[in-house]
């Protein structure tokens, strides 16, 4: 069955159809962009059962689309987990015939939604899902491909700050076109320090012959009670024969990490969690020709950044 659920476009689209005064969910223009009765406040519910309160309609409508991407991603992994009772999963929408607040996942002038980077990562063919429950968490790896596969499991934890508090390895085995639970973690392993729950994480890779073929991030808490480190993110860009390639280092741990820039285009990733001390790059695909890209129109945004 379909299903779906509501975010705001991003504030350069708002910034097409709105004025400054405008900015705020009562304003007769945010109203008329939200076609549900009830949308705006079931957005803002939302978000504050798992995030702390938004500081001003900017960081309103960035939440926006990390709860939409959060909630799409947990039930686009729960129908791919139960593989073969359910064999797919059809989310509502794609796109927008106008300007506005919507279930999409990229708005009216094409621009990707967190939602439509989470889809594309949670839809990957080889996935890894966790579910955590009051004592245990439990690790699921979905096989979209076919032929029977055997892989390496790597279980690190990390905290904020980069820290390794240890790690388990161990092999194994998928057959095409399945899903199983692969390993089962016991909480109380991980959680034996003085709030260390909101303070770290689990980096769980999937490798075969030492690439890794499938990695997810396992948080133990809800965002709002993360103990997340104020910290800033160094960059630099590259140019090749393909475009450009933006290259992200932070020295603490960073959470839903939205990069913007005033070129017409998108980057292959977005939205993501950036580990501390780790380098990422992630190319730009531009909607032109480019000769140079401009680092003075480039920002960056993360959950700490909706905080007062």
């Amino acid at each position: 069955s379909e299903y779906g659920f509501q975010s705001f476009p991003e504030m350069d689209a708002i910034e097409l159809y709105a004025l400054e005064e405008d900015f705020d969910l009562d304003s007769k223009v945010m109203k008329v962009h939200q076609k549900h009765p009830r949308g705006n406040s079931l957005i803002q519910e939302y978000i504050l059962r798992d995030y702390k309160e938004p500081a001003d309609f900017e960081s309103f409508v960035y939440l926006s689309q990390i709860v939409q991407a959060q909630g799409m991603r947990i039930g686009m992994e729960a129908h791919r987990r139960a593989r073969p009772y359910n064999m797919g999963t059809l989310y509502w929408q794609f796109n927008d015939c106008w300007p506005v607040a919507s279930w999409s996942s990229r708005d009216y002038y094409g621009n990707w939604k967190a939602l439509h980077y989470a889809a594309k990562r949670a839809y990957e063919d080889l996935l890894i899902s966790t579910v955590q429950s009051l004592d245990s968490i439990s690790i699921y790896l979905i096989n979209d491909k076919s032929g029977n596969q055997d892989y390496d499991l790597l279980i690190e934890h990390i905290d904020y700050n980069g820290s390794r508090m240890g790690s388990k390895a161990k092999s194994t085995s998928i057959k095409g076109a399945s899903s199983k639970r692969i390993h089962t973690l016991a909480l109380d392993d991980y959680l034996y320090i003085d709030n260390i729950e909101n303070r770290s994480y689990l980096d769980i890779q999937v490798l075969q012959n030492g690439e890794v073929k499938a990695r997810t991030l396992h948080h133990f808490v809800k965002i709002k009670d993360m103990d997340l480190p104020y910290t800033g993110i160094s960059y630099k860009v590259e140019k090749d024969r393909l475009g450009f390639v933006l290259e992200l280092f932070s020295d603490a741990f960073m959470k839903d990490v939205m990069i913007n820039s005033l070129h017409d285009g998108r980057f292959e990733d977005n939205y993501f969690d950036l580990p501390a001390n780790e380098h990422r790059r992630i190319r730009f695909y531009n909607d032109y020709p480019m000769e140079e890209f401009n680092t003075n129109n480039l920002t960056f945004f993360s959950i700490v950044d909706t905080y007062e």
